[in-house]
């Protein structure tokens, strides 16, 4: 077992030709886990950490499943949230704080899975998995990385396939309770369900009905669940208290953002070190993620006086920002001109640009190309050839490729 990356990458092309072939005869064996504990909220966490080799594996794996049970078969309903590219607790929570605002009709259901993860029973992921997939490889693969945790129930915390997967064991409920009962306000980030409707003895009724179908999954719902009139109550739902009129951020989140507020000044800054201003922006940005959508305009104001020197830093790599991006702007401009004239000196000449007739450039907005010594930037190009083809990166200058006909010119894009 090769325990950290830098010695897989002294033999990467060695260890790969190895897991390979260990995974095409179904030979290949998971190592141990090393197991961590983190505290989040008063709640203790058991993350599972693998080594190099079985984090490619699993997000092999988690590729594969991706792939079957969202992009193809599409099981996986859209209003799940989690461990989702574009659809994380921010993108839910504020899609949340639109549906309720300003209304006076709504009623709002929040409840929880008890220990959802480690709960997970083996029996019924595998019988889920055989449903939508017949791939024995896939299923040998998906066997395997369900078995790392012993016994018969539980998924390891920190695999990326495990995220995939717990959507998988959750689908069916979501799609009954959206289909055969109609309720069309539901949502679902992990183990933390919320639904909205303006009949309060219905939702009284699918919350019964959800731990019906939890408990067929073999899990529980927790207690504390709770059914609020969304106009005179407040409900607490990922880090905030909401209500139809306003969304604030709960204490614990709060308290969590001015602890990385604290941590952040006790490192050294230096704003010409651009490691150092980019850790600053990232910090803001990821505390300025969590407050999308919520009231804390007060508060903001609030940090902004108590915890002055954050900002101070803050402001002098925002200066530093208009400094690059005045350079950028620079960049894209020689850009364009430099493409504008080559596709100029393209017509002029097809025998010394056979490219004319058949490629045409591609710059996307944003993007800095070439060098500012270089006579000419690398361009992007692409083709049209019956099929859609990779895209190529070539210099204009220096290329020699085919001449296309009028019948190809006229199926490019």
């Amino acid at each position: 077992m090769i325990k950290n990356w830098n010695k897989f990458f002294e033999d990467s092309e060695g260890n790969i030709d190895r897991i390979y072939n260990a995974l095409m005869t179904q030979s290949y064996e998971f190592h141990p886990f090393n197991t961590f504990v983190r505290y989040e909220n008063g709640k203790r966490r058991d993350i599972f950490a693998s080594c190099p080799e079985d984090q490619i594996v699993d997000t092999l794996l988690d590729a594969c499943l991706k792939y079957v049970f969202m992009e193809k078969k599409k099981i996986i309903h859209p209003h799940s949230y989690g461990s989702i590219k574009g659809k994380g607790q921010h993108e839910l929570r504020e899609l949340v704080i639109k549906r309720v605002h300003n209304r006076k009709d709504l009623y709002v259901a929040v409840c929880d899975t008890h220990h959802y993860y480690p709960t997970i029973n083996h029996r019924v992921m595998s019988k889920y998995i055989r449903q939508h997939i017949k791939d024995p490889w896939l299923i040998w693969l998906c066997d395997a990385t369900i078995s790392r945790m012993h016994g018969e129930v539980g998924m390891a915390l920190g695999l990326a396939s495990s995220n995939i997967l717990g959507h998988v064991y959750h689908a069916a409920i979501d799609w009954t309770i959206i289909v055969e009962y109609g309720i069309h306000d539901y949502y679902r980030f992990c183990d933390d369900k919320l639904m909205i409707s303006s009949n309060l003895n219905y939702l009284h009724t699918m919350v019964r009905v959800l731990r019906s179908l939890t408990e067929e999954n073999g899990q529980t719902l927790k207690p504390n669940w709770r059914v609020v009139h969304c106009e005179e109550e407040r409900f607490e739902f990922l880090g905030a208290s909401i209500n139809s009129h306003d969304a604030r951020l709960k204490t614990p989140s709060r308290r969590r953002i001015e602890r990385r507020f604290k941590k952040e000044l006790k490192k050294p800054f230096n704003p010409e070190n651009k490691n150092d201003r980019d850790r600053v922006m990232m910090s803001w940005a990821g505390m300025k993620g969590g407050l999308r959508g919520l009231n804390v305009e007060n508060l903001e104001r609030y940090w902004r006086r108590v915890y002055k020197p954050f900002f101070d830093r803050l402001q002098s790599v925002e200066g530093w920002i208009e400094i690059e991006r005045a350079n950028k702007k620079w960049h894209n401009h020689r850009a364009r001109s430099l493409a504008e004239a080559w596709d100029y000196r393209s017509q002029e000449n097809k025998n010394l640009f056979p490219l004319a007739e058949g490629l045409r450039p591609r710059l996307p907005q944003g993007e800095i190309l070439g060098d500012p010594q270089e006579p000419f930037p690398t361009l992007e190009l692409g083709f049209w050839t019956g099929e859609r083809t990779p895209v190529m990166h070539i210099n204009p200058l220096t290329y020699a490729g085919p001449v296309y006909t009028k019948d190809q010119d006229s199926r490019r894009t």
